[in-house]
């Protein structure tokens, strides 16, 4: 998947196993303007949905639910060492 070893946009992932519409406008917008990039999709351990092209990676449960648990997991140094391989990310939430 690699094309811009430097920069991995992350997708904010939530515990719903699909997408609303505007959503998947917002895939639809991700894939044309940043597709040239590896692209991640954070879930919860268990989390079902999936985005073709985009990878899954998993976080333990307790951040996931609630904007608070949202910014807990943004300041969690696991977090960033999980996309450690890369010198830039770009968090993009779909909505």
């Amino acid at each position: 998947m690699a094309t811009s070893p430097r920069v991995a946009v992350v997708v904010a992932g939530f515990e719903r196993p699909t997408l609303t519409a505007d959503e998947q406008i917002s895939v639809r917008h991700l894939n044309r303007y940043l597709g040239r990039y590896d692209r991640y999709l954070v879930l919860p351990k268990g989390g079902r949905l999936r985005i073709p092209g985009v990878e899954p990676r998993f976080f333990p449960t307790r951040f996931f639910g609630s904007p608070s648990a949202h910014g807990r997991l943004l300041l969690w140094p696991k977090f960033y060492k999980a996309f450690s391989e890369y010198e830039f990310i770009l968090i993009y939430h779909l909505d």
